[in-house]
């Protein structure tokens, strides 16, 4: 499955990673579950599913991809708990099957280095040795999320994967970004930190059309809403400033959506 939109000189389509199950409560934090369930079905263990949605962008300057899903990265064990659904295939394969070529993209993006977001911008062989997913595209993440990513500590070690950026170090293949940077024409990478200390929006400005991936900073359609904060969010008082200041800026430049946990289509319009 996948969903398209356009733009004047950009195409968008959603690339799916199958979906995996999150504890519904770990996700609404303060919000109390008989708001939420409303838009979620629970499962015995409370847990809701949340969609693992990437973006391919066709620039005229070449592909764009923007988080790569966990990719190979979940142990079984993990697998399971996280209860990981691939009825249509992994990312790559359908990214594969829009009739994309691994080798066309010219960047990959990452919101942040969480394994649901950048697991898939490596891949391990049959020797044990990473490969890269997409062989000729640059990376692009923080400086800040890459050195959390490296010295991972007790409360971050469920989230980040060791060796994530195998084979993109800085200084080859990898840039870290250190404040807003238009990577190409209209393609601007914004730092959002609330989720990661690191953590980074894209912006991609074709003219009338905007188009906002929004990472987690609101990760669903529901969490348009300014107060539904994630309680995996590491600093919360941080997203709700950010989702203040970038909602506002989006509802008066009419910014249309990218939600990247939604389960059904993760395009929306722009902030009613």
């Amino acid at each position: 499955m996948s969903y398209t939109v356009s733009g004047n000189r950009m195409k968008f389509t959603a690339i799916s990673d199958g979906s995996f199950a999150l504890d519904g409560g770990l996700m609404y934090g303060i919000v109390p579950k008989v708001f939420w369930r409303k838009w979620h079905e629970v499962d015995d263990l409370n847990r809701i599913r949340l969609g693992m949605w990437c973006l391919v962008c066709e620039h005229p300057d070449g592909l764009i991809v923007v988080d790569t899903g966990c990719g190979d990265k979940l142990s079984e064990k993990q697998a399971k708990i996280f209860d990981l659904a691939r009825p249509q295939g992994d990312m790559l394969s359908c990214f594969k099957a829009q009739g994309f070529n691994p080798e066309d993209v010219r960047a990959v993006v990452l919101s942040h280095l969480h394994f649901d977001h950048s697991g898939g911008v490596t891949r391990m062989d049959d020797e044990g040795s990473y490969q890269l997913q997409f062989p000729n595209a640059s990376v692009y993440t923080t400086r800040t999320e890459y050195k959390d990513a490296v010295d991972i500590n007790e409360r971050t070690r469920g989230s980040y994967f060791p060796n994530t950026l195998k084979g993109y170090e800085p200084g080859t293949r990898a840039y870290l970004l250190e404040e807003e940077k238009e990577i190409l024409p209209g393609v601007h990478l914004m730092p959002a930190p609330g989720h990661t200390r690191g953590h980074q929006i894209v912006l991609f400005d074709d003219g009338e059309f905007k188009l906002a991936y929004w990472g987690d900073l609101i990760p669903m359609s529901t969490f348009s809403y300014v107060p539904y904060i994630a309680a995996i969010d590491n600093y919360p008082m941080e997203t709700l400033a950010q989702k203040k200041a970038l909602l506002s800026r989006a509802k008066a430049e009419g910014w249309h959506q990218f939600f990247c946990h939604n389960m059904n289509n993760p395009f929306g319009g722009p902030p009613e």
